[in-house]
C-alpha cells in the first residue's frame, strides 16, 4: 500500500497538480493524507465533512464521502472506482462541506492509472456516487 503524503491548499494557487500513480483494478492501494491549508496557513477543519471528487478518463465522475478527518488532515484511500478506466484523471480534489454545501475545494490532484493486464481491452467504468 502506498501511502501519499500531500498539502492542498483552498485558495488552489499550485502551478502543477500533485501526481499519484495507480493501477486499474487495485483496491485499497493507494492511501492519500491531504494536509489542508487555506493560503499557505493549515486550515481548521471543525464542522466540516469532506469528500474525493474525480472525473476518469472516460468523463464518468467519482464523489466519494469515505473520508476521515482529524485536524487539518484528510485521509482517504482511492476506490476502485476512481481507477476502473486507464488514463490520466486530471480533475480530483477534496470537497469540504457544511452539510450538504460544499464550501472549499482543494486544488487539484492529477491521477495517472496505468492498465492492468487484465483490463486492456476491458472493463466498465460508471459513475459512482
Amino acid at each position: 500500500m502506498a501511502t501519499h503524503n500531500l498539502r492542498l491548499d483552498t485558495s488552489k494557487q499550485l502551478a502543477l497538480p500533485i501526481g499519484i500513480d495507480a493501477r486499474v483494478g487495485e483496491v485499497g492501494s493507494c492511501v492519500i493524507v491531504a494536509e489542508i491549508t487555506n493560503n499557505g496557513e493549515p486550515m481548521s477543519l471543525v464542522g466540516y465533512t469532506a469528500r474525493f471528487e474525480c472525473c476518469k478518463p472516460d468523463k464518468t465522475v467519482v464523489r466519494d464521502a469515505k473520508c476521515t478527518i482529524a485536524g487539518n488532515k484528510i485521509t482517504y484511500t482511492l476506490d476502485k472506482s476512481a481507477t476502473a478506466v486507464p488514463g490520466l484523471v486530471n480533475v480530483a480534489y477534496f470537497a469540504l462541506l457544511k452539510g450538504s454545501d460544499v464550501i472549499e475545494t482543494t486544488a487539484n490532484i492529477a491521477i495517472r492509472v496505468m492498465p492492468s493486464a487484465e483490463s486492456a481491452g476491458s472493463g466498465v467504468s460508471k459513475d459512482y456516487l
